[in-house]
């Protein structure tokens, strides 16, 4: 059933989510990480004071397929990165910028893959993602939800259950915020 645009509005008001049939036309997908190196600090801390949510990933993401999954992971959280409520950076823009920002723009971090979490967290083993799912820690004075890849969830779509399990959290982080 095809609804207007007023109809998915009014739905949308009452946290009633539309699922659509997805079109091969992924060119609506905006994924443009923050290019810390090339940004003026003073815009970066901008768009860290506008968002909700930084999403650290170990690359940028590149393909179709994780763009789509990527999309659909923030927006299950109520994020979307086309309105900035949610960042994305690699981790190695976030160590760039990380200690030139303020408490008070200390946003929660979902850290997606295990080989990120162990550049970032210290004492995090590789091991620890699979022992105490979901697993939450502090990277340095930020609140941070570790989950799997955007590679691992599309080549092993069982754990699509447990990333929910982790996006729940952020989740409750973010109704707090």
């Amino acid at each position: 059933m095809d609804l207007n645009s007023r109809q998915l509005f009014a739905l949308n008001e009452m946290g009633i989510p539309v699922w659509e049939l997805r079109s091969d036309d992924s060119s609506h997908l905006v994924v443009t990480p923050v290019d810390v190196v090339a940004v003026n600090h003073d815009e970066v801390v901008a768009q860290i004071r506008s968002c909700r949510l930084i999403v650290l990933t170990a690359s940028t993401v590149a393909n179709e397929q994780e763009k789509r999954l990527l999309h659909a992971l923030v927006f299950s959280l109520g994020l979307s990165l086309s309105l900035n409520d949610a960042l994305l950076m690699t981790n190695d823009e976030f160590v760039l910028i990380e200690d030139k920002l303020s408490d008070s723009l200390r946003k929660p971090l979902l850290i997606l893959g295990k080989e990120t979490a162990s550049e970032l967290v210290e004492g995090f083993e590789l091991s620890d993602a699979e022992n105490t799912k979901p697993y939450t820690t502090k990277v340095s004075q930020w609140s941070a939800c570790i989950s799997y890849s955007l590679e691992v969830l599309l080549k092993q779509t069982e754990l699509k259950s447990m990333a929910w399990q982790d996006l729940k959290l952020i989740k409750s982080k973010l109704a707090v915020l």
